[in-house]
């Protein structure tokens, strides 16, 4: 008896085995884990300069900022006060690590949000990395001009004096300043431009651009250095500009005003060098009679090369 019964838990036993197996043969097979594609989340971009909070004189500004992906980068965009600039291609682009190098031309002082952000080929943008700069009126090259009016009777001239070439700092630069007069007026009277000329040697240059500032007069204020279109480039190191009175940022609020300009090089989107500021040239509303800082030097006749078909470049 208990022979039998053993032998039918072990018919069960074997029974059940058997069902479990089959049922384990049936049974749908998990599928492999996809993997993850590298650099889903989209590139990363961010400002090298300026740095977040920064205070900068009203001058040309190398802004840098770069960009990287997994992927290779295709676009890289900059705003600034929500207006985008014109950059030139980054260096690196279509590879995993991106730079673009833009010369920033603020034209007033105030506050500058700049936002920059980047592209995967084909992918999505990248988060925006933003930085707020202040630009004021304390540009370090221009010396500070003492005002000590000397009365003086203004004749007017057509031709442009010649001055001793100004050596940069370090030497790589020189700049030998002329002006087609010392005066000029807004209201509608005459003389109301001056160009401004200057041949830059020493080193390789391919722009110029002028800097203004007015000084009042009776001493009550500044227009703050500002910057024109870049100027004409008429060849063999000589660049040129004509400037309107009535076109000067400001101008309404002098009656007369001292006027400081400097010029500032760049080659490749990099500044290179400064001239010195000079402060020989007066502006005034129609009727006002304007005041030197200085005697008028004797004017010389400039030994000027002109290219032909090159006219200079009027500010608007």
């Amino acid at each position: 008896m208990r022979n039998a019964y053993a032998l039918r838990i072990m018919n069960s036993v074997g029974t059940i085995a058997l069902l479990l197996s089959l049922a384990a043969c049936t049974m749908p097979v998990a599928a492999p884990a996809a993997p993850v594609a590298l650099g889903a989340a989209g590139p990363e971009t961010w400002i090298d300069a300026p740095l977040d909070e920064m205070h900068l004189p009203l001058a040309p500004y190398e802004v840098v900022f770069h960009a990287s992906d997994q992927g290779p980068i295709g676009q890289m965009e900059l705003q600034i006060n929500d207006q985008p600039a014109e950059l030139p291609p980054p260096s690196g682009s279509g590879a995993n690590l991106a730079t673009v190098k833009y010369i920033w031309v603020p034209q007033a002082p105030g506050v500058y949000v700049l936002r920059a952000r980047s592209q995967g080929a084909g992918g999505p943008w990248s988060a925006e990395d933003q930085v707020t700069v202040y630009i004021g009126d304390d540009i370090v090259t221009p010396t500070p001009v003492t005002i000590t009016p000397t009365p003086l009777t203004i004749t007017p001239t057509s031709v442009m004096p010649t001055f001793t070439p100004t050596p940069v700092p370090g030497g790589a630069l020189s700049f030998s300043p002329r002006i087609s007069g010392q005066e000029f007026y807004y209201g509608g009277c005459s003389p109301a431009s001056i160009d401004f000329e200057v041949t830059v040697a020493g080193a390789n240059v391919d722009s110029v651009v002028l800097f203004l500032k007015l000084n009042d007069q009776d001493g009550s204020g500044t227009s703050g250095w500002q910057a024109h279109n870049s100027m004409s480039r008429l060849g063999n190191g000589v660049y040129r500009i004509r400037v309107r009175a009535d076109q000067v940022g400001g101008h309404e609020e002098f009656q007369a005003a001292y006027v400081s300009y400097q010029f500032v090089a760049t080659f490749r989107n990099a500044v290179v060098g400064r001239s010195e500021s000079r402060t020989d040239v007066v502006m005034g509303r129609c009727g006002t009679a304007p005041q030197f800082l200085q005697p008028i030097s004797p004017l010389i006749p400039p030994q000027i090369i002109i290219v032909p078909g090159i006219t200079p470049e009027i500010i608007k």
